[in-house]
């Protein structure tokens, strides 16, 4: 099996690990800046509209493209391993409120639950609109750049159109 193949069935056929989260972040994007450290402890200071489904995340990653645009990478931990199946517009809500906050336009997120072995891959990006004079913000479809992987997932999609990038 090729070392890329490798990397993909270690990270999305099984729970989430940060270390495989930040093996994968690392050979998928070049000169990425690690920021996680296991001495590292979460953020717990959720915004108050997210504190029933959001426990705490972690900045894991940030990647400068464009010599002016910043990615993120995060790793957010659920409250209800409902949440990782189908609050997707809460996600993409949440990050993009911490990327808003820090003039960032993209993020790479791990959203993982202690008690569910399945975790999704989300990539959201802030997208701005004019209409009417004034700015809009719209969100990535999370139909389009959403998996659900992890233990018993068949992940084919994700490691399909995540292979080739790789």
């Amino acid at each position: 099996m090729d070392a890329k193949l490798q990397i993909l069935e270690d990270t999305l056929k099984n729970e989430y690990s940060p270390e495989n989260f930040v093996r994968f972040t690392k050979e998928f994007f070049n000169s990425i800046k690690i920021t996680y450290s296991e001495k590292e402890k979460d953020n717990d200071h959720i915004y108050k509209e997210y504190t029933d489904a959001v426990v705490s995340y972690r900045h894991m990653a940030q990647y400068k493209y464009d010599d002016k645009n910043i990615l993120d990478v995060f790793a957010v931990k659920l409250r209800n391993d409902k949440s990782i199946e189908r609050a997707r517009s809460l996600q993409r809500s949440f990050i993009s409120k911490l990327l808003s906050s820090n003039n960032h336009d993209a993020a790479i997120v791990a959203f993982y639950c202690d008690n569910d072995p399945r975790w999704r891959l989300s990539f959201v990006k802030l997208d701005y609109e004019f209409a009417g004079g004034c700015a809009k913000m719209n969100l990535t479809p999370a139909k389009r750049y959403s998996y659900l992987v992890g233990l018993g997932e068949p992940c084919h999609t994700a490691q399909e159109q995540l292979y080739h990038i790789l």
